[in-house]
């Protein structure tokens, strides 16, 4: 005697991805003609999210931190050749990070001019 299970089998209605393949379609086709990519506005929707200036804060804070060390550093009367090492990372570093802020910014400027270009009405 064989057991029967009571559970069905989930089938993919095979439309359905064909309407979400249509639709993705016609998203891109959108972004072409509003000049941006669904990556710019991925990037750009961080700066809106909540999370971003915890992360904005967090980063600044650490480029203080490191500033303060140079300082200390100098302050302290450590030699030329240990400071000037320090100096150099900490400015990599710190371009680096605001870089990364920056980049943030820049595609939400772009992505907010472009929907005002695209909706004038708003």
């Amino acid at each position: 005697m064989s057991k029967q299970s009571n559970s069905a089998a989930i089938i993919p209605e095979f439309d359905t991805f064909k309407k979400m393949r249509e639709e993705r379609a016609e998203m891109e086709v959108e972004e072409a003609k509003a000049g941006t990519t669904s990556s710019e506005k991925t990037i750009a929707d961080l700066a809106a999210h909540s999370g971003w200036s915890l992360i904005e804060n967090h980063v600044f804070t650490r480029i203080q931190t490191l500033q303060d060390g140079l300082q200390t550093a100098i302050s302290n009367s450590s030699d030329f050749e240990a400071i000037g090492q320090r100096a150099v990372v900490v400015n990599l570093v710190q371009e680096e990070l605001e870089g990364l802020i920056n980049f943030v910014r820049s595609r939400e400027k772009y992505i907010n001019e472009k929907r005002a270009q695209n909706n004038p009405q708003n």
